[in-house]
């Protein structure tokens, strides 16, 4: 998110010929020095040098923030806070009220007693993993990350032991369900985070969500890789934020389901309330998305003029958009067998990402392996590979290639 956005905000300060990009200072924050180091290695932000300063970053306490060496950077007031899919992955509570009380819900995981998944698994023996339990040391927990597919649970809604941050005020909010998701780590978040604006200054916030009262109903988290998520109770954010004089404004369009947009800023900042507004108003990622589902169905009915229109409006909608430019990109070379036009929409999408995603390698090395460019496909090929060593569409494409190659 960060590159695209600075690689775009540097494209139209350059078209309006402003000198905002060039006043820019940019801190990129994530919670693992790793993350961190590895930004730094593989050079993402590069060619935004001068303007970019990485560091860990706690999101509860946004303020603070570190070099991944350990050392303290000074933070000034701030523009601008996005707080982009980070959200739902903060603390938070499942709730209801009884007669005895607030409860929360309360999960215990296990393994069985039986070495024998473990072993199918090619893991230890349950004493050791309890050892791995008790370890503090961060190699032995990733170590246990592989075990997340063989737990079993036990939910159960019980008594809450302290007291649960804003439950009394979710559990209030008109129409509110008896069961009810408290996001007191994104409520503080976005507390803190204001706390750090300029008085023009603005957080724009976008996440797995609800956007009415019943719709914060209790559910069990997602799973998403090795993280945990629940969505997000925006009403909530939007009582606590408006309590204190701030205004919360609500994206009109969204472009996928339960993704929620919202920026929050002081009242009286017209023009900005103004753009967000028209911007989210347009409806192009909406319509984006509905041109890729109609041009995927004509695709796979065999309807390929129509799903060459289809995926030009989306290309149309979405210019920068990596993704459907590499899915449309595939459909050209593929389906309809124009390797040109398939590698003139593929070199866009790996202009934008050439960092994150094996596929768009993958598609552009198909491109050139059906121009019978061999050389160029297995550097492509590679460099699918090096992003993911277990890609197995980049290994065989490269093993088709080096057999042309000698």
């Amino acid at each position: 998110f960060a590159r695209l956005l600075l690689d775009e905000f540097r494209r139209v300060c350059a078209a309006a010929r402003m000198d905002y990009y060039d006043r820019l200072t940019y801190y990129i924050t994530d919670s693992s020095p790793t993350t961190i180091r590895q930004w730094l290695d593989g050079g993402i932000f590069a060619a935004h040098s001068g303007h970019v300063v990485t560091a860990v970053c706690d999101a509860l306490s946004p303020g603070e923030l570190r070099s991944h060496e350990g050392e303290s950077i000074p933070l000034p007031p701030l523009s601008a806070v996005f707080l982009n899919y980070l959200l739902d992955q903060l603390p938070a509570d499942l709730i209801r009220r009884t007669e005895q009380g607030i409860e929360r819900l309360c999960v215990r995981t296990h393994l069985s007693g039986d070495d024998g998944p473990l072993e199918l698994w090619r893991h230890p023996t349950v004493n050791l993993v309890r050892a791995l339990a008790e370890s503090d040391q961060p190699s032995d927990q990733a170590e246990l990350l592989r075990l997340l597919p063989l737990l079993e649970f036990e939910t159960e809604y019980r008594a809450a032991e302290t007291t649960i941050p804003y439950a009394e005020i979710a559990m209030s909010l008109e129409e509110a369900p008896p069961q009810v998701v408290v996001s007191h780590g994104a409520v503080r978040c976005v507390a803190e985070c204001r706390r750090l604006l300029r008085n023009d200054g603005f957080v724009l916030v976008r996440d797995f969500g609800t956007d009415t009262v019943a719709g914060a109903r209790a559910r069990f988290p997602t799973r998403l890789a090795a993280t945990m998520q629940l969505p997000v109770n925006f009403p909530l954010i939007e009582r606590l934020v408006t309590d204190e004089g701030w205004d919360l404004l609500e994206a009109t369009e969204r472009d996928a389901p339960q993704i929620e947009t919202r920026l929050v800023c002081r009242s009286g900042q017209a023009a900005l309330q103004a753009a967000f507004l028209d911007t989210f108003r347009r409806g192009d990622w909406e319509r984006a998305d509905s041109a890729i589902v109609e041009a995927r169905r004509h695709r796979e009915a065999s309807r390929h003029t129509q799903a060459c229109e289809a995926y030009r409006l989306a290309t149309r909608l979405a210019p920068r958009n990596w993704w459907v430019l590499a899915e449309a990109g595939e459909f050209n070379a593929v389906w309809l067998g124009d390797a040109y036009a398939g590698l003139d929409l593929i070199e866009r999408a790996v202009e934008i990402n050439p960092w994150t995603s094996p596929h768009v390698w993958n598609v552009k090395g198909v491109c050139l392996r059906r121009l019978r460019r061999w050389e160029e496909a297995c550097d492509a090929f590679t460099a699918a590979q090096d992003l993911d060593p277990n890609d197995v569409r980049a290994a065989a494409g490269l093993a088709n290639c080096l057999t042309h190659c000698g």
